[in-house]
C-alpha cells in the first residue's frame, strides 16, 4: 500500500539521518562518499539474500516478496553506477 512504502521510506530515511550524524568523523566510517554507498548497497544485498534464503527454506511461495526487493536493490545500484 501507499501508506506503508511512506513509512518505509520515512523510516529509513530518519534512521540513516540520525545513524550518519554519528557516524560521519568516526574512524569505522569511510570518508568517501561513494564508499558509504557501496558499503550501503553491501549490507542492503547481503540482507535481501537473508530474506530471500530464509522465504525459500520456510516460505517458499513467499520467495517472490524479497526476489523483488534484490532485483530493485541491484537496478538501483545499476542506475547509479552510469
Amino acid at each position: 500500500s501507499r501508506g506503508g512504502s511512506f513509512w518505509s521510506v520515512w523510516a529509513t530515511v530518519a534512521f540513516l539521518k540520525g545513524y550518519l550524524r554519528i557516524a560521519t568523523g568516526s574512524d569505522f566510517w569511510p570518508e568517501d562518499c561513494e564508499d558509504v554507498h557501496v558499503l550501503s548497497d553491501l549490507y542492503l544485498v547481503e540482507k535481501a539474500l537473508y530474506e530471500l534464503r530464509y522465504e525459500l527454506n520456510n516460505r517458499p511461495d513467499w520467495v517472490e516478496i524479497p526476489l523483488h526487493g534484490l532485483i530493485e536493490i541491484l537496478k538501483t545500484e545499476g542506475a547509479r553506477q552510469w
